[in-house]
């Protein structure tokens, strides 16, 4: 049965801030740990010395639901930051991560360790971005080690899960050895690619219909197999809470994931992680790795498992959590002979695995001693040659230069980064229409408010809060515009003040695609003088790059439930009308109606053996094309009533009194 307990013990009523500084109070290695604006847990050891000549910094972040997990890994040897998003569910915002990157930076670079999740790539690249620009040697690996996942997300990227532990684990070690920031970089980028694999197993209740009587339904636990790494979105349900065949199904899925990637490790040298999500009894899932341990080796045909790291390594942000993840690891040839002997040769860097998952810290959540002698890391030879990567996308967030300017220059963390005067003139709106175009800002506010719940009921195969997220961002916008707040006169300055809006009060994924666009969007006005004049091709020019911005911070295209449903054939409208007609109402009616198109396209519905589950069209989109439609409202309200005042003034002078 379930454990009650475990569910009122993950209560998620308490606040991030709390939670960390729980941790860093009773923090047991000299008060080591320090709290930053209640969001980010560093070590203070990670501060360099005059006589010091710095090493790389290595960072992690999480939703707010898996605290303190990261935070506990912060100490000598693996982390020297962790950030936690601001409450269950939700990432980290840009300027949060931004706050922690300033704090690490000695000039030796920060490496950045986030799962594979669209939200977290967002918000953490837009802050690696912007650190480039400041100067700030920064790298960003997003880790994607789930096996299930890499067909249903976008471009095939595999979803991050519990493996990011142990790349933390290597890179701190190798952070501590003194090793360049590309360096780590490349070993951990391998490892995170092809040489981890992660499968998830949660039990949970979901509804049984019997055959005698199709109408007769009832609720039992079943084991949920492919999980995401908050418990939901399974692949398979199998009804068994047996730990026999709970083991054997799972480990049925890692060895037959859709890569193939366990299959290329026969006769492999492996390392093991089982991780309980955070609800299950010590007890039970001690049963569990008693059962895996005598049955991994032969299920993936390895050589040898060289390590067993088991508890609750990364805990699930979801109430879902009565469950458990396997990961395991090709340590390759680093695992025979002695620990000093040569390790395989990534990126030009000789290493060993063991050595770097041996290596001692002082974080209060690895608690795993080394079975092997030390490697004295420090004493490593340099490699004669590095592979280098290709830098981050061209910035569509900033108009930076990406970092090649690296003075050291400070900065203050409560400093604004995208204070108006950073950017150039760029065109205004003509006095008279001012009051227009803050009517129609308010008025598309409004239309957004009015969709709420609509939009939640679209939302509802997943969190059922997008229209939500949609309410809060539009009333905070139309807060700031009421209060003054937005200079509507200047159209990148309001598509700026948009974007820092959406990005603060908007939770998850949608949040952060829309404080790209609209930042991006802001951008693409300084390309024009400030005494060239406002015009549609201007608009469409602008929201075309917000677009382009989208689908590279974001990784996506249309067809992967996005805004980008809506709002890529919106564009694609409007550039056709623009051949013919500048009309604003023409470019504004074929918008919507593409938009809409979009939008239905994603109607469909799935069937598999256990279940039937039927789509809507994307709630995001649905609130793009929300928005083009409000502003037609207006449009052809002035319009209307435009051609009302002709007409009557036609009439009085066809009939002078």
């Amino acid at each position: 049965m379930m454990n009650q307990d475990s569910f009122e013990g993950r209560d998620r009523s308490f606040s991030t801030t709390a939670c960390l500084e729980g941790l860093v109070r009773t923090d047991g290695h000299g008060r080591q740990l320090v709290l930053l604006d209640g969001h980010t847990v560093y070590w203070r050891g990670h501060q360099s010395t005059p006589s010091e000549t710095g090493r790389v910094k290595v960072m992690a972040g999480h939703r707010g639901g898996h605290y303190p997990t990261f935070a506990r890994y912060v100490g000598a040897g693996m982390l020297d930051a962790a950030v936690a998003g601001p409450d269950n569910g939700r990432h980290p915002t840009a300027a949060q991560v931004l706050t922690a990157i300033r704090e690490l930076d000695d000039r030796c670079g920060v490496l950045v360790l986030v799962a594979s999740e669209t939200a977290a790539i967002l918000n953490y690249g837009i802050a690696a971005q912007k650190a480039r620009t400041q100067g700030i040697i920064v790298k960003l690996l997003a880790i994607g080690d789930d096996v299930i996942r890499s067909q249903s997300t976008a471009g095939g990227r595999r979803r991050g899960a519990a493996g990011i532990v142990l790349i933390c684990k290597i890179a701190g070690a190798l952070a501590a050895g003194g090793h360049g920031l590309t360096k780590i970089f490349a070993v951990c980028q391998r490892l995170s690619m092809d040489r981890m694999a992660t499968v998830n197993a949660v039990i949970g209740l979901r509804k049984r219909t019997y055959r005698e009587d199709v109408s007769s339904e009832s609720e039992e636990n079943m084991l949920l197999l492919g999980t995401d790494a908050n418990g939901r979105n399974e692949i398979r349900t199998v009804r068994t809470t047996d730990v026999t065949e709970m083991v054997s199904v799972t480990l049925n899925l890692l060895t037959n994931d859709d890569k193939h990637i366990i299959r290329r490790w026969r006769d492999a040298d492996i390392v093991a992680m089982v991780n309980n999500m955070g609800g299950m009894s010590d007890a039970r899932f001690m049963a569990i790795v008693a059962e895996l341990t005598g049955r991994l080796g032969v299920a993936t045909g390895a050589r040898a498992v060289h390590r067993w790291y088991t508890g609750r390594m990364l805990l699930s942000s979801g109430n879902t959590d009565y469950g458990f993840s396997v990961t395991i690891m090709d340590v390759g040839a680093a695992a025979r002979g002695s620990a000093t002997a040569d390790g395989r040769v990534y990126g030009g860097l000789r290493y060993s695995l063991m050595a770097c998952l041996d290596f001692p810290v002082s974080a209060s959540g690895w608690t795993f001693a080394g079975l092997d002698g030390r490697l004295d890391l420090a004493h490593h030879p340099p490699p004669e040659y590095v592979r280098r990567y290709q830098n981050y996308p061209c910035d569509f967030l900033t108009g930076g230069t990406g970092g090649k300017d690296r003075g050291r220059k400070k900065y203050d963390h409560d400093e604004d980064d995208d204070d108006d005067n950073d950017f150039p003139p760029s065109p205004i709106v003509p006095e008279h229409q001012v009051p227009f175009v803050t009517e129609i800002l308010i008025h598309v506010c409004n239309r957004i408010v009015e969709t709420e719940s609509q939009m939640n009921a679209m939302d509802e195969t997943d969190d059922g809060d997008c229209g939500s997220n949609w309410r809060r961002g539009a009333e905070a916008i139309r807060a700031a515009v009421k209060a003054g707040k937005v200079d509507v006169a200047s159209p990148a300055s309001t598509l700026r003040s948009i974007g820092r809006l959406l990005e603060t009060h908007m939770a998850g994924t949608l949040g952060t695609l829309l404080s790209v666009l609209f930042r991006s969007f802001s951008l693409s006005f300084s390309k024009h003088s400030c005494r060239a004049s406002l015009g549609p091709a201007m608009w469409v020019d602008g929201l075309r790059h917000g677009i382009t911005a989208v689908e590279v911070y974001g990784m996506c295209k249309p067809g992967d439930r996005t805004i980008l449903d809506a709002l890529v054939p919106a564009v694609q409208g409007m550039e056709d009308v623009l051949r013919k007609s500048k009309n604003p109402i023409n470019l504004l009616n074929r918008a919507v109606t593409e938009a809409d198109k979009g939008c239905k396209l994603l109607e469909h519905v799935i069937r598999s053996e256990e279940r039937t589950t039927s789509y809507g069209a994307d709630a995001g989109a649905y609130g793009a094309k929300t928005v083009l439609a409000a502003i037609l409202e207006k449009y052809a309200e002035r319009s209307a009533a435009a051609m009302l005042t002709a007409t009557t003034k036609n009439c009085l002078c066809s009939n002078p009194m």
